[in-house]
């Protein structure tokens, strides 16, 4: 039976209240690089699923042809990455789990470094999530995710800031925005979720692979829930960066880098309608304008509140991220205007483990082959259900079975596998390894300027001789 739509406030309170887990790594790197649409409305993606990367060179090639034996190792996987980044030009690479092999990998940080250069040396943005056999070497599955967080040009995080307890490593959201220069340029017009889908069950008496648990579940769910709201509340002339006395204010709902001047105190006094809301961390903000929640305080207290913050702050944390709005007469002249977006940002999901709900298809409603059983887990933990309430997310991409490689749609969601890439890990001599590529195009406003997105597409490329391109196809379209 299909549990019914929890509401922000109770996901906010359910999450708080999670039962133990790893607790979340406070340490994360800081990633200056923003991912956008490039200017001809397109942003792509690679996946690379299942690398299984041992020791280079020495490491011989699984299930190849007779005459490619001699001279196969991890090096073919590496070739193979660098020939896709070529061919595509990918605005971010997604790796999407068994990125090494652990059993056979001598040493867990080098074989990781190995895998990911070619990645590295692109300059592309790059990010990753684990499977289950990342952790089988010399490192521990924090400290894999530990040792991938610290590479260069990656986006990956050890898990979500300021979630205090949550199953697994790897669990991350990344936004991507609108054209530079458009209305949408520092919106999230496509959001990204990354997932730990586990490696084995520890439970007594169910066997078998992990899968995504409640409390990531938990995240997920509020996380698409504030994107959503982030749709429906931020201004399409959003501030970002330092405020300046010529900076307009409008409303702000993601943490940005500032600091609050005497003069722009004032200013808050002066309008009268600035509210505030003050969450649990300190020193962060919410805000909203003009009845901006339950718990906004309007006027002269509003005020007092926003001096007594300023009194407890010292200089540091008042230039840390923070949560809040300045409200003005530009924000009003706003608030007369029509949003420019009416619908919430479509979603991908990506993680290793394919759900249950992936053996609902027969070769009549896929687009690829099914070569091998679903290796799922035993348990159906619900996730499936909680993407689709949630209502964003219009495909998924996993790997861990190499010899599928197809998309089926399944209640408004594509499940769809990346296919075997790595020459280290099995699969089908004769059957060409292959890369999954992932395109979302922005559609044209009346204006003629770049808008939301209008669909997202997908397509495979074999390694063999001419990088053969298969299996395209439209996976979401507005219309």
């Amino acid at each position: 039976m299909s549990m019914p739509m929890l509401s922000p406030l109770f996901l906010i309170l359910l999450f708080s209240l999670t039962f133990p887990a790893t607790k979340s790594t406070a340490v994360q790197r800081n990633h200056p690089m923003r991912l956008r649409f490039g200017k001809n409305g397109e942003f792509k993606i690679l996946q690379v699923a299942d690398m299984h990367y041992a020791n280079g060179k020495g490491t011989p090639c699984e299930d190849v042809l007779p005459y490619q034996i001699s001279s196969c190792s991890d090096l073919n996987t590496t070739a193979f990455v660098r020939r896709m980044i070529l061919a595509e030009k990918p605005d971010l690479i997604v790796f999407t789990g068994d990125n090494i092999f652990g059993f056979d990998a001598t040493d867990a940080a080098k074989s990781l470094d190995a895998a990911f250069a070619p990645a590295i040396a692109s300059n592309i943005p790059w990010a990753a999530v684990l499977g289950n056999h990342d952790q089988e070497s010399t490192l521990s599955r924090e400290g894999v995710m530990k040792h991938i967080v610290g590479l260069k040009n990656t986006l990956s995080k050890v898990n979500p800031s300021g979630v205090k307890t949550i199953n697994g490593f790897g669990n991350y959201n990344l936004e991507v925005g609108g054209v530079k220069g458009s209305d949408f340029e520092n919106k999230s017009v496509l959001n990204l979720y990354f997932l730990d889908s586990g490696d084995y069950s520890t439970v007594p008496g169910i066997f078998g692979y992990g899968w995504i648990k409640p409390s990531q579940q938990f995240w997920f769910q509020l996380t698409s829930a504030k994107l959503k709201l982030k749709w429906k509340l931020v201004s399409s002339k959003e501030f970002v960066g330092p405020m300046t006395k010529k900076t307009s204010t409008h409303v702000l709902l993601t943490p940005y880098t500032f600091r609050l001047t005497t003069s722009q105190l004032r200013e808050a006094k002066r309008e009268r309608h600035c509210c505030w809301r003050m969450t649990q961390e300190k020193g962060r903000m919410w805000g909203g304008g003009g009845g901006g929640g339950r718990e906004a305080v309007n006027g002269s207290l509003g005020w007092e509140r926003v001096k007594q913050q300023s009194r407890r702050t010292n200089q540091q944390e008042r230039e840390g991220y923070r949560r809040c709005v300045l409200a003005s007469s530009n924000q009003r002249a706003y608030m007369n205007k029509p949003f420019p977006q009416k619908t919430a940002a479509p979603g991908l999901t990506f993680f290793h483990i394919p759900l249950p709900e992936f053996s609902s298809f027969d070769a009549s409603n896929y687009t690829g082959v099914r070569q091998e059983g679903i290796s799922s887990p035993s348990v159906n933990s619900g996730f499936f259900t909680s993407m689709v309430e949630a209502g964003d997310v219009k495909a998924v991409f996993t790997g861990h079975d190499h010899l599928n490689d197809f998309c089926g749609l399944l209640t408004g969601i594509n499940l769809c596998y990346g296919g075997g890439f790595g020459y280290h890990a099995y699969g089908k001599a004769g059957w060409s390894r292959r890369a999954r590529v992932v395109v979302a195009n922005l559609e044209r406003t009346a204006k003629g300027n770049w808008g939301s997105v209008k669909s997202i597409r997908t397509w495979k490329r074999l390694d063999d001789k001419h990088l053969t391109p298969i299996d395209s196809q439209v996976l979401w379209s507005k219309s």
